[in-house]
């Protein structure tokens, strides 16, 4: 709200360099993408592995999974931090990307997939719930596209 029109993509920007409080912020922003990352990727990296080998033929014997195998998985992971630092530091208009990345992936694993089990579950019983849940995914699919197209 400081900035108005005049916010930077990367907010911080917008103050001064050696502004203690900011240096805080960055300093607790930083700290904060540390833990978040490896908290993040990791279970995505293992549902990756499965997903790959599930489609592989098992032919009745039993292998460790690919998870498990740690050469493939501190490869795959670092190079998914990689191509993440890659975008994120070729991106000029980062703040956008996140907010196309967050509106049309997160929304659905956030409000769609639930409402599918929600309505799974309850057999169209009460479908107020899921309804109001797809609801919220268009609406903020619409607001991206809104957004993206002014």
């Amino acid at each position: 709200m400081s900035f108005m029109e005049k916010t930077e993509q990367d907010f911080l920007t917008n103050y001064e360099l050696r502004d203690k409080c900011i240096v805080l912020c960055r300093i607790m922003l930083s700290t904060t993408l540390v833990f978040a990352c490896p908290i993040n990727i990791c279970p995505s990296i293992q549902a990756l592995f499965n997903i790959l080998q599930h489609t592989q033929s098992n032919n009745g014997q039993s292998r460790t999974t690919l998870y498990d195998n740690t050469v493939w998985r501190v490869t795959v992971t670092t190079l998914c931090f990689l191509l993440s630092l890659v975008v994120a530091l070729k991106s000029p208009h980062v703040a956008d990307l996140i907010s196309i990345i967050c509106a049309f992936f997160t929304s659905p694993l956030m409000f769609t997939f639930p409402a599918m089990m929600y309505r799974g579950i309850l057999k169209r019983r009460d479908q107020v719930v899921p309804t109001a849940l797809h609801t919220l995914t268009i609406s903020l699919w619409v607001a991206e596209i809104l957004r993206l197209l002014s």
